[in-house]
């Protein structure tokens, strides 16, 4: 499972939002799933935000910040990865700059 955290109004979360739709090509694949997990704003915000991706992805509005608190996250896009059995197996906050492509980071 790849839960991608996002602030729907921050710049960087639409540069990660777009690696993440290109790696969501490849779930069936690979066998995983993407689950959405907005940290601020509305649900229409969030559901704008997910809707302009391109993305078919459920969201789980976390504008109270509780898991993104469990967790320790307070960039405004992060992404982590857990297996089968629930565990987090990766973490990961910041990427690369603009002018590069953050679908490797992915």
């Amino acid at each position: 499972l790849l839960l991608f955290f996002f602030d729907p109004e921050a710049g960087e979360a639409r540069t990660v939002g777009g690696a993440v739709a290109s790696v969501a090509t490849e779930r069936a694949g690979h066998n995983f799933d993407i689950l959405g997990v907005a940290t601020r704003g509305s649900r229409d915000t969030a559901s704008s935000f997910v809707e302009e991706l391109g993305v078919e992805i459920s969201v789980l509005y976390d504008t109270g910040v509780g898991l993104a608190s469990l967790l320790n996250i307070r960039a405004p896009a992060a992404l982590v990865v857990a297996d089968d059995s629930g565990y987090l197996v990766n973490c990961r906050s910041s990427f690369p700059s603009e002018g590069e492509n953050p679908s490797s980071a992915v």
